[in-house]
């Protein structure tokens, strides 16, 4: 079984940049706190892993930008739910704990980077 990939509705530049000049009644400092939280959970997830898994090993997603956020837009919620994609620089960080998790073995070829830590997403996002 491979990657579950999920239909999308386009970037989170894109969606910003429509969010910009829409009429939604959302207010844009609203919307912008519910998508950063939304990533900065997604970054929790593959930095720390689900809480499920004992030796799970920390990844750096290593390219963390608008263009690599996706987002769906969601009948229920004023709020798009969020996708991070783009793997292609992901690697495991230098101080990973020995083993793999269940999970991560169903995965195999991620690279070790041992110059990046959990960090380097969070700056890049800020960029």
């Amino acid at each position: 079984m491979g990657p579950l990939v999920d239909r999308c509705d386009g970037d989170l530049e894109a969606y910003l940049a429509q969010a910009k000049n829409s009429t939604r009644p959302i207010e844009r400092e609203l919307l912008v706190w519910n998508l950063v939280l939304q990533v900065f959970v997604a970054l929790e997830a593959i930095h720390e892993g689900p809480g499920t898994e004992p030796n799970w090993r920390p990844l750096v997603h290593g390219d963390i930008k608008q263009a690599n956020i996706f987002y769906k837009d969601i009948s229920s919620s004023p709020f798009p739910r969020i996708v991070v994609g783009d793997w292609g620089d992901a690697g495991y960080t230098f101080e990973s704990v020995s083993g793999e998790s269940f999970l991560q073995l169903k995965y195999p070829g991620i690279d070790l980077m041992e110059e990046e830590c959990c960090l380097y997403d969070v700056r890049c996002l800020g960029n």
